[in-house]
């Protein structure tokens, strides 16, 4: 194996350790955000988290073109429309106690905007990858 491969192995495995300590610090903050102790909602809000935590697995060991950049663009979108959705809850709480159970309904919606957001993520992130032929 040539210098040049274990360079890229080792920045691979480097950016990966970003990746995901960037997801576990978006669902750290979404749990602290929400407020409770025992959630059994938590799971599900942090879906896109999980979904994307297995891709990167998934993609440490079976790896196609243009797939570290989709994955990129499905963490970013995704961890940022979590981040976005519960911090404006949290404001939104403090501020307005009689918007508090329709702003409580945004744990049940904010996944699936993060889903949409990320798949558009993953998306452009796979077609420029693919338009620069990485």
């Amino acid at each position: 194996m040539s210098q040049i491969a274990i360079g890229a192995r080792a920045m691979e495995y480097r950016n990966h350790r970003i990746a995901k300590f960037c997801m576990l610090v978006t669902a750290i903050a979404c749990y602290l955000i929400q407020g409770v102790v025992f959630n059994l909602l938590f799971p599900w809000v942090i879906s896109p988290l999980i979904v994307a935590w297995l891709w990167l697995n998934y993609l440490s060991s079976h790896g196609f073109p243009g797939a570290r950049s989709a994955l990129a663009g499905f963490i970013l979108l995704s961890c940022l429309s979590l981040l976005l959705y519960h911090i404006a809850y949290l404001f939104n709480a403090g501020v307005n106690q009689s918007m508090l159970f329709q702003g409580a309904q945004v744990f049940v919606v904010a996944p699936l905007y993060a889903f949409a957001f990320g798949l558009a993520g993953a998306l452009t992130g796979y077609i420029v990858s693919r338009l620069r032929g990485w």
